[in-house]
């Protein structure tokens, strides 16, 4: 089963136009109408910091028109992030922009992560993926869910466990009651007994001090 991921933004508003490596950011970013040299040069840079400071991201450059769907990797942990080449410039002229957008790029590996494990809570694992930044730094990411059967085969063992875990605890729950039962009960058959023989002793003392009290009677009408 294949379903698709998406984030907060309508992946319908784009047709792809242009798609570029890393080894192509210069050309892309020339397209992005740079209005100087010196410009490009300087968005170049940019781009090619964040490459050095985000080693681990597979950061592109790249443009969408209307209605194109997003690129993505079967290699999810290195899975492309495509950055319009005007957002680009934005971030390289403006450290409010670029901080935004590096502190997202840094967020990446941490959503990756979180997106991982809710597909695999639900049986599944994530097959392919991908994200785009646009010309206003919106962001969103497409890709595709399946079926995880060794997660299945997991959670059903672990089901299992839990079920037999449970049948022993109320086992020796009951077992507990058991003896708690009997204890109990001998606590009563106890307190039986020991009330018995304050009856008995109590009769027997009763009946000596009326032998006694008929003796004494007898005494002293003699």
């Amino acid at each position: 089963m294949s379903l698709g991921l998406y984030t907060n933004y309508a992946l319908n508003n784009y047709n792809q136009s242009n798609i570029n490596t890393k080894t192509d950011a210069s050309k892309s970013v020339t397209e992005s109408n740079s209005t100087s040299k010196t410009t490009s040069n300087s968005v170049d840079e940019y781009y090619k910091k964040l490459c050095a400071k985000f080693p681990n991201l597979n950061i592109m450059v790249g443009h969408f028109s209307k209605g194109a769907m997003i690129p993505t990797s079967t290699n999810i942990d290195h899975s492309p992030i495509t950055i319009d080449p005007a957002y680009l410039k934005k971030a390289a002229n403006d450290p409010k922009v670029a901080a935004e957008l590096e502190k997202n790029l840094g967020d990446e590996p941490m959503a990756l992560n979180w997106l991982k494990n809710a597909a695999k809570m639900g049986g599944n694992k994530v097959t392919s993926l991908g994200s785009y930044y646009d010309a206003n730094g919106d962001m969103c990411s497409a890709g595709s869910l399946a079926t995880d059967n060794s997660s299945s085969k997991s959670s059903t063992s672990l089901m299992t466990q839990f079920d037999e875990l449970l049948e022993k605890r109320l086992k020796r729950l009951k077992e507990q009651r058991k003896a708690e039962n009997r204890m109990l009960s001998q606590v009563a058959a106890e307190d039986i007994r020991k009330a018995n023989l304050q009856k008995q002793a109590t009769k027997s003392y009763n009946n000596n001090l009326f032998n006694n009290l008929n003796v004494n009677l007898l005494d002293s009408n003699s």
